[in-house]
């Protein structure tokens, strides 16, 4: 008989006493005068970044890692912010922290703070005129590490006061909070006041090292591809639906080498290690790959090149996005 689960033990994360029920209504009520006292105070903006970072991160050690902090310096902000709100803002379950009623009321606030401070940001980048500063591009693992590269040399050689930030991620990016200001990314945006340029479409396909298919022969038929060592990416949801849906039975068991990244599936395919699937343009980096079964009708990704409107006039911005645009655009058609 199956053991009946407890329901996991609920602990404030504030250090102060519980309060009781009606005590902790009234902190409720005033949590927007409390709020509005504190913006009106000398306040540390600091701390209201650390408790949204851990409102959206839902853990203290995913906030820690989003900030680049560490988890005491986050834990003594919320107490900070806590003492100075008079309320627990979240409370601890045997499944991560749980926002308390408060912490609603105050991400909302902090939400609206933290947007106003970005669109100024924003608005301040896009009215400087000189061709000096950082541009943060984030980009695919794949982009990052084999298209963005000479592009970025070029335009830090042709542009002495320019820095470029490249990030490498298959996460779509907040442009409206800065997270990027230009992103290279698979999916069509539906931000709102993003400008996106479709610079091209990225086929997906069936390589393999030379070696191996010396070695282990060359697929003819999709069949075929259940007698060879496959190559995947764990909790992959594009290629194995694919694959079935050519009417090749394949399931998760016969990728017998499988990665959470990518780059390493990339990696992987190069060594020699098997079969896997990934971009065409890939061929043009690694010699030594060849394309197999190359009438198969893998997906083909569409590949958008976004910014921001407040900053897309920038000529900072625009500069890098241009060059992005205009070598991808022809690397892609090629």
């Amino acid at each position: 008989m199956a053991k009946q689960r407890s329901t996991p033990e609920v602990q404030s994360v504030s250090l102060a006493e519980p309060s009781a029920p009606h005590q902790r209504e009234a902190r409720k009520a005033a949590m927007p005068e409390r709020i509005a006292r504190l913006s009106a105070q000398s306040f540390d903006w600091v701390l209201l970044r650390s408790f949204l970072a851990i409102h959206r991160a839902g853990s203290m050690a995913a906030a820690a890692r989003s900030l680049g902090a560490q988890q005491s310096t986050l834990s003594r902000h919320l107490a900070e912010l806590e003492a100075q709100l008079g309320a627990p803002l979240f409370e601890r379950t045997g499944r991560g922290l749980h926002a308390t009623a408060a912490a609603h009321t105050v991400a909302r606030y902090a939400q609206d703070m933290e947007a106003l401070a970005h669109q100024m940001a924003l608005s301040l980048t896009a009215q400087s005129a000189a061709l000096r500063g950082t541009v943060r591009v984030s980009a695919s693992e794949i982009f990052a590490a084999h298209v963005l590269p000479p592009i970025v040399s070029d335009l830090v050689a042709r542009h002495p006061g320019l820095e470029i930030e490249l990030v490498a991620t298959d996460e779509v990016p907040s442009l409206l909070h800065r997270a990027t200001d230009i992103a290279l990314r698979f999916s069509r945006p539906t931000d709102l006041n993003v400008v996106a340029r479709q610079v091209g479409a990225v086929p997906i396909v069936a390589l393999a090292h030379a070696r191996y298919l010396q070695a282990m022969g060359t697929p003819q038929a999709p069949a075929d591809l259940l007698q060879h060592r496959l190559l995947g990416i764990e909790q992959d949801t594009v290629m194995l639906p694919a694959l079935q849906a050519l009417g090749v039975p394949l399931n998760a068991a016969h990728f017998r080498v499988r990665t959470n990244d990518k780059a390493v599936c990339t990696q992987l395919i190069a060594a020699g290690a098997g079969i896997g699937f990934a971009a065409r343009l890939l061929l043009g980096v690694y010699p030594d790959l060849r394309q197999v079964l190359p009438t198969l009708a893998l997906p083909t990704l569409t590949c958008w090149l976004t910014t921001h409107t407040e900053i897309a006039s920038s000529p900072l911005i625009r500069v890098v996005y241009d060059e992005i645009a205009e070598r991808v655009g022809r690397l892609l058609a090629a």
